[in-house]
């Protein structure tokens, strides 16, 4: 599996690691998942709550304004 090899070796030098230090990453990384599902820390559950657009618009509309000043 020469071909496996290289690749491996390819991600390794490209992250600068050693490959016995990338596949430990590897490895852990796949435990981790496999162990405990990854939370997100993100605001992905504020996706589709936003009830009121015309009110969020209305509170942003000023960042659609270009100032002249700013770009001369």
């Amino acid at each position: 599996m020469p071909e496996v090899d290289r690749a491996l070796r390819g991600v390794a030098e490209a992250r600068h690691l050693s490959l016995n230090a990338y596949l430990v990453q590897e490895l852990e990384r796949i435990a981790e998942q496999s162990a405990e599902p990854v939370r997100h820390h993100d605001l992905d559950f504020a996706i589709g709550s936003m009830t009121d657009g015309a009110l969020v618009d209305e509170a942003l509309k000023d960042f659609d304004k270009i100032d002249e000043e700013l770009w001369r």
